[in-house]
């Protein structure tokens, strides 16, 4: 008869460093940021969006992109025609901080609907067109687009600006 030890504490057993280990193991064979696991002793905010962004291009985009070719390769010509082509929508998101900085440089070059799109929101049928630009903010003595079509009379003759 052999006898076994069943007084092990959990402690001893080092499941915490285990969990740890096996979480970190799987996270980089599968190139997963540590903030999408759920690892977020060292993150922030900046590092949590930055984590979504490397995720997308370097974990999903290229498995993708694998399956797409697997795909196009075996699955296409299947359906008869040769010359389809298989795609995707990216799933590298899109950088909203260069995005609003470009339009704040010129806000005048995007429309309303543009801006509420960015936003998030859905196109508001009472503001249409665009914005016109502030006191002193046209660029090089240039008219906007706006400002353009207001200068015609309705003959469409241009008039002089004052």
């Amino acid at each position: 008869m052999t006898f076994a030890r069943l007084d092990t504490s959990f402690r001893e057993m080092q499941l915490v460093e285990l969990r740890k280990f096996l979480m970190d193991f799987v996270r980089m064979t599968f190139r997963v940021p540590p903030e999408i696991v759920g690892d977020i002793s060292s993150s922030n905010k900046a590092t949590a969006f930055a984590a979504r962004e490397n995720l997308a291009e370097q974990a999903t985009f290229p498995r993708m992109e694998f399956l797409r070719t697997e795909y196009q390769m075996r699955l296409m010509p299947l359906f008869g025609d040769a010359e389809a082509i298989l795609d995707y929508d990216s799933p590298v998101p899109a950088d909203r901080e260069h995005q609003l900085r470009v339009m704040g440089t010129m806000p005048d070059a995007f429309s309303y609907d543009e801006w509420r799109e960015l936003a998030g929101l859905r196109p508001d049928p009472n503001r249409q067109g665009y914005p016109l630009p502030l006191p002193g903010q046209a660029r090089g003595g240039q008219l906007t687009p706006r400002q353009e079509v207001e200068m015609q009379d309705v003959d469409g003759v241009r008039l002089v600006p004052e």
